[in-house]
């Protein structure tokens, strides 16, 4: 077996870099929607294991475990969501990064059974929860090759639960009918499946699917903290007013215009391979961004925190949506399924084009010339990208091919069914003063388009804070039309084992 090293982030402080007392290990583990968390602490010699659902714009997972175990290392892996680390470097400089292989589900379980019978592992934290056994198999390998080893004598494996939000594990979501799963209507329920009656869906009206995905959080992990309950009812309560109704649909229409991650949106745009939807998607969420600003200027609630959050909305992404629409021709770039700078953005690139476009006329004047030369019907000039400049002399059927057009001079290069394609001094020449024009015109397309992604990873907050409070806003009108449509009416929340209903009914019968 071979011994994986652990690294600190980005030259950040790691568990052999320090002589500190020893403190908590925290692991974490993100795949799309789900969060494995390991932690061990020496004060208890207790492991702590979960795996929760996780919101990818808020991390919020994240930041509760950060907060509930104060950790002196956190241990992620090398392929980490960026997103993640980001949030984890704000709130400590004690992470460390180590290879992704070392996360591996079946290491995690050996590992939990070291310390326990399997059996007896908490039925909360079921052995199926792939993530969780990813994030212990990393702890324990970061946590071998540390000097304060020694300390760390794990006796126990207990569940994690996040701070002011319900653990609620899927197999009570299923029972409970807030998530149902119908299978595929065909006789062998073949193809993806639907959700059903639930409430889930009798809740979902939402505008964009970052607020469908917030509501699915929202019911996957439900708050315990009263004082965050009540924020939702006000919030929702306060869109229901008669007055707000304006308000509602100038917000639902601006929600539209969010309607991909913004994680996944930067990083094919970092990469240079987003395609014309991908730059019209970074658009959109930039016009958003502004408009979500002036709607929480606009909103008199200012005591709730979503619309404090969107007052409080820097500005900057009229500037980004600016040099977006000064960059990029959406028109041609639809039209040649391809992004396409615009022109006048860049004389050289101008230039370039200008060259291809009256390539044509010039293959013309240079085949009337070579027609002196080589006297045969037909004769062609022509251009391919990379491949350069061609003579082509029509195929002589009936002919062999190494008898056609013998001793004339002319290199053979190629040949299709109707065309033999040749090398002259002539088309070595253009080939070595015009280049390969459309490559050309390409790479220098690529330089701006580069220039324009940089920009972008400076805004990328803008972009970031414009998915995540758009998906809370659509969650929040979501639930206030659930409610509008449904007669549902606010409760009265307090923090005491209380639960008085008065002619109540379950919303799914």
């Amino acid at each position: 077996m071979s011994m994986e090293v652990d690294t600190p982030l980005n030259g950040t402080r790691g568990p052999e870099d320090t002589n500190d007392p020893p403190g908590n290990f925290l692991s974490l583990v993100q795949h799309k929607n789900r969060l494995g968390i390991a932690a061990c602490t020496t004060e208890t010699n207790t492991l702590y294991i979960q795996e929760i659902f996780e919101d990818p714009s808020t991390f919020s997972g994240v930041i509760s475990a950060i907060e509930h175990f104060s950790p002196c290392n956190i241990i992620v892996s090398s392929s980490a969501d960026e997103r993640m680390v980001s949030i984890i470097k704000e709130r400590t400089s004690n992470i460390t990064s180590t290879s992704s292989s070392v996360f591996n589900a079946n290491i995690g379980r050996e590992r939990l059974g070291s310390i326990s019978h399997l059996s007896s592992i908490p039925a909360i934290c079921p052995l199926s929860n792939i993530q969780m056994l990813r994030a212990v198999a990393g702890l324990f390998s970061v946590l071998s090759t540390s000097p304060q080893a020694s300390a760390y004598n794990i006796a126990n494996i207990e569940p994690y639960f996040p701070s002011d939000t319900l653990f609620v594990d899927p197999f009570s979501l299923r029972d409970l009918q807030i998530f149902k799963e119908d299978r595929h209507p065909s006789a062998h329920g073949i193809g993806p499946s639907k959700e059903g009656w639930s409430i889930f869906s009798l809740l979902n009206y939402c505008s964009s699917p970052l607020g469908k995905a917030k509501l699915q959080t929202a019911l996957q992990r439900p708050l315990n903290n009263v004082h965050k309950i009540n924020e939702r009812l006000a919030t929702v309560e306060a869109l229901l007013e008669p007055s707000a109704l304006d308000w509602v649909d100038s917000a639902k229409n601006t929600i539209k215009m969010v309607s991909m991650e913004s994680h996944k949106l930067l990083r094919k745009i970092a990469a240079l391979n987003a395609s014309v939807r991908d730059w019209h998607h970074l658009l959109m969420m930039s016009i958003a961004y502004s408009k979500l600003r002036e709607l929480g200027n606009a909103c008199p609630h200012q005591h709730l925190e979503i619309f404090r959050r969107m007052k409080s909305l820097r500005d900057g992404a009229t500037a980004l949506a600016r040099d977006i629409i000064a960059t990029i021709d959406f028109d041609e770039s639809t039209r040649q399924d391809r992004v396409v700078v615009r022109g006048e953005v860049d004389h050289t690139l101008d230039h370039l084009r200008s060259q291809y476009q009256n390539l044509p006329a010039l293959l013309n004047d240079i085949a009337k010339d070579l027609s002196a030369m080589y006297p045969y019907p037909a004769l062609r000039c022509v251009f391919f990208p990379q491949s350069g400049f061609h003579i082509a002399l029509r195929f002589q059927d009936g002919v062999p091919l190494d008898a056609q057009y013998s001793n004339i001079g002319l290199e053979y290069r190629f040949h299709s069914s109707s065309y033999i394609y040749f090398k002259s001094e002539h088309m070595v020449q253009l080939d070595t003063e015009l280049h390969d024009i459309y490559h050309d015109m390409i790479d220098r397309e690529m330089v701006i388009l580069r220039q324009l992604a940089a920009q972008v990873a400076n805004s990328a907050q803008i972009i970031h804070d414009t998915c995540s409070v758009s998906s809370e806003l659509d969650f929040f009108l979501a639930l206030s039309e659930a409610a509008r449509q449904n007669g549902l009416c606010k409760p009265n929340v307090v923090d005491q084992p209380i639960l008085h209903i008065e002619q109540g009914w379950h919303p799914l019968q």
